[in-house]
């Protein structure tokens, strides 16, 4: 039956690249992965199987997984003090390695720090190798630069073994061996403290939303209660725009982090900035704020309009002042500066995506006009060309936010407080925000998934709760 087949080696191409044969519905219900899914889902991420050679040729390739090619897609090493060393997989036609291997390599930092060197490798056995087409990969170490920081780093090789010239790229990750665990816990204490969703907390300065400085007292009250942290909602940046989710767990970028939390009343702008003083001093103003401040549930959109509105003014005051981040012109400029230069493209590709959304007024990229839904498109470089201070107005918010994040970690930990700040995080992308925009090809843009829909529990274990997030502690 070349149909059933064709099914099966579907099925097994689906689990290969990591798609559930089966799953336990919330009812104790065994339910099998249709075809029609796997099909669905291999073709979101890019995997051939309609063609039943190339549908064989990819479960053979997945099939050998890292062993298919000279690196791995991603190695964790270790950082210094230790030695670290890459792996090599080295095509050979017999069990055995060549008896020397020349090799070029390139080994670039997250810093931009470059390592360049040749070394003549001479493998010392013992081997672990596997069966490939037409021969045999053999594992042997590449010795890297002494004492590598932890950090990320892109390994570029060039393998020239007698009759064969193979290259290869990898991402090393120099990790640590273990996690680390704060000594009050590793000697036993038991600490304690709370979560609140800081978005709900009212205070007689914030404008319907918790901001920084309700979260900077918080923090004061927690470590005269005694408390080791303050856990508190993901601060994820919100769409702000019409028909945007406020739910922090489907924030336009998981990257970069929600202006609505400022306290913009405390921005330095604020004291030279005559137009945002009247505009906050105005009835129609006070009046929306309190109106906000009353409502039973956060107005997001509405208080982004009004929190957009003011920063925008202080942004304009910014520039008068200390000048845009190309051309910085006092201290404060020149930290700005610093800041927008150590974020690199990703922020600069986030303030265009800002720029956009308030441009087109639509959060969804996928929405916009097709010549600005690549972020490499002539169109966005000569939009954000145009509009500078569109663009800079979104580096200008983030810079504020780490700033004023910063200041409530910093009470934390002046009042006593062993943890700090105990942040959650989102799991899975806006299908629509930032990140898929960004970087469109890391993901697989035709499929969608909750986190999970259902609890995953097998029937041995009904109570398995669906995970939501993960924590960042400062």
């Amino acid at each position: 039956m070349p149909g059933r087949d064709k099914a099966k080696k579907i099925a097994v191409l689906g689990c290969l690249c990591g798609i559930t044969s089966r799953y336990w519905d919330n009812f104790g219900r065994l339910h099998h992965t249709s075809p029609a899914t796997n099909q669905a889902l291999l073709s979101a991420m890019g995997v051939p199987w309609e063609d039943p050679a190339a549908l064989d040729q990819e479960i053979a390739r997945r099939r050998l997984r890292a062993w298919g090619t000279l690196t791995a897609p991603v190695e964790v090493i270790a950082p210094a003090p230790a030695t670290s060393q890459a792996t090599l997989r080295l095509w050979s036609p017999t069990p055995e390695p060549p008896a020397t291997v020349e090799v070029q390599a390139e080994l670039v930092a997250e810093t931009g720090d470059r390592y360049q060197w040749e070394k003549r490798l001479a493998p010392a056995g013992p081997y672990e190798h596997r069966v490939v087409p037409g021969g045999f990969r053999i594992a042997v170490n590449l010795p890297l630069p002494a004492n590598l920081e932890l950090g990320y780093y892109d390994l570029t090789l060039m393998v020239q073994e007698p009759g064969r010239k193979e290259t290869g790229h990898t991402k090393l990750i120099a990790a640590p061996p273990t996690a680390y665990s704060p000594e009050r816990l590793a000697r036993g204490d038991r600490l304690w403290g709370f979560n609140l969703p800081l978005y709900a907390v009212r205070s007689r300065t914030n404008w319907g939303i918790g901001d920084f400085t309700d979260l900077t007292g918080i923090m004061r009250w927690a470590g005269d209660l005694g408390a080791a942290f303050v856990g508190i909602n993901p601060l994820h940046a919100f769409g702000g725009l019409a028909g945007a989710d406020p739910s922090p767990y489907s924030p336009a970028s998981r990257i970069f982090h929600n202006i609505l939390y400022l306290s913009l009343e405390i921005v330095p702008e604020m004291a030279d900035c005559r137009e945002a003083r009247d505009l906050m001093a105005s009835p129609e103003f006070q009046a929306e704020k309190s109106r906000l401040v009353s409502a039973s549930l956060v107005a997001y959109r509405e208080v982004y309009r009004l929190k957009q509105r003011a920063l925008r003014l202080l942004y304009e005051t910014f520039c008068r002042q200390h000048g845009d981040p190309g051309n910085p012109r006092t201290a404060r400029g020149q930290e700005f500066a610093r800041f927008v230069a150590a974020k690199g493209g990703a922020l600069a590709k986030f303030g265009q995506f800002g720029a956009l959304a308030d441009h087109f007024q639509k959060g969804d990229w996928r929405r916009w006009p097709e010549a600005y839904r690549d972020p490499e498109a002539p169109a966005v470089a000569e939009f954000a060309r145009e509009h500078p201070q569109d663009v800079g107005l979104a580096q200008y918010g983030q810079w504020l936010v780490e700033a004023q994040q910063g200041q409530a970690c910093r009470a934390a930990q002046e009042h006593g407080l062993a943890f700090s700040l105990y942040e959650d995080m989102a799991l899975g992308v806006n299908p629509g925000g930032f990140e898929t925009w960004a970087h469109q090809d890391l993901f697989a843009l035709g499929a969608a998934t909750g986190a999970p829909p259902e609890l995953g529990a097998a029937p041995h274990d009904p109570g398995t709760p669906a995970v939501l997030g993960i924590p960042v502690i400062h």
